[in-house]
């Protein structure tokens, strides 16, 4: 007798704690006291005998009848948890790296999906992306510098979804200078886009959230918002600004039921990272080797982030604000 099988002395589980999963015909109209015959029903990888009252009960391998249930409550648990169906996110720099690892993840979880980014080509190939995997999503063409495209973008949005639920401030550029090499235009590039970004997008989004009664937002810091790092100040007060702004906003809208967090990635294997290498002149096997020295040994990848991000946007983080959620496998530690 194989351990957790039913044995003759004991009997099938009550037939009314079976309704919700089993067919009506599943058991034989007979008296429950009948004895049980070997005849078993194959249902939903379950071997259940059936009630016949003739011959002594005979038993093979049999998955206990309880590990079915708690499949079934620990699936409908992460459904009940994880699931975006119904909800509308609105994603920037989703074209590539980083912020299409989010627009792919949140979309397999339901999601419709708007993903905004400067590259037409990159943009398009996400959505393409998303549609053959049977999701929904949108294009829109989007310099985040821009108010009248973040205003454009927030209303093709709502004209095609109806509403807004999340919002991932995503895009970002990094030029490896010390503040004295840097030019006034490069520090403007990388504080506009990286930090200006944010308030005219959420700017425009947040007054649909606090119309829906409510909304997430996740905004894309760094490592180092918490730290520095060599020849990239202006990346670094940026991303620094992200962080303090993220705290704000959530000080502000947690009154209209809006979160609103940080991720703060390590290095990730993105094009943004394979940049930086080469505005550095630095050699691409040694410069990812060094990436890779923390303590968990590898550079992450989009997908480390993205699972953060639907962490942060999903009712498993509820009373979450106002923080930060590092993502750089032990690379601060």
């Amino acid at each position: 007798m194989l351990p957790n099988a039913l044995s003759p002395n004991k009997s099938l589980p009550n037939k009314s704690l079976l309704n919700d999963s089993l067919p009506n015909d599943s058991f034989p109209k007979r008296r429950a006291s009948k004895q049980l015959r070997p005849k078993r029903l194959a249902l939903k990888g379950i071997l259940l005998p059936q009630l016949t009252g003739r011959g002594p009960p005979v038993y093979g391998i049999m998955l206990p009848v309880t590990n079915f249930y708690r499949m079934t409550s620990i699936s409908e648990t992460a459904t009940r948890l994880l699931s975006l169906e119904g909800k509308v996110a609105v994603i920037t720099g989703a074209g590539s790296g980083i912020g299409r690892g989010i627009a792919l993840r949140l979309s397999e979880m339901g999601a419709a999906v708007v993903v905004l980014d400067v590259d037409i080509e990159k943009g398009e190939a996400t959505v393409r992306t998303i549609t053959e995997r049977a999701g929904r999503a949108l294009f829109e063409k989007c310099d985040v510098r821009s108010a009248e495209d973040c205003r454009r973008a927030t209303e093709s949005a709502i004209a095609s979804f109806g509403r807004i639920d999340i919002l991932c401030n995503n895009a970002g550029i990094i030029v490896r200078k010390n503040v004295v090499d840097l030019s006034e235009e490069e520090w403007d590039l990388a504080l506009d886009v990286t930090l200006k970004g944010i308030f005219l997008l959420s700017r425009e989004v947040i007054p649909h959230m606090e119309k829906n009664g409510g909304g997430t937002i996740v905004n894309t810091g760094s490592g180092w918002s918490l730290k520095a790092g060599p020849q990239a100040a202006s990346y670094c007060a940026a991303k620094a600004g992200v962080l303090n702004l993220t705290r704000a906003m959530a000080i502000d809208h947690g009154k209209s039921n809006i979160r609103v967090n940080c991720v703060c990635p390590g290095d990730i294997d993105t094009p943004m990272l394979r940049s930086e290498c080469a505005q550095l002149g630095a050699d691409p096997a040694a410069f990812l080797k060094e990436a890779a020295n923390r303590p968990l040994a590898r550079v992450g990848t989009p997908e480390d982030v993205a699972n953060t991000v639907l962490f942060l946007v999903s009712d498993m983080a509820a009373w979450i604000t106002g923080t930060q959620v590092v993502v750089d496998g032990g690379g601060l530690a």
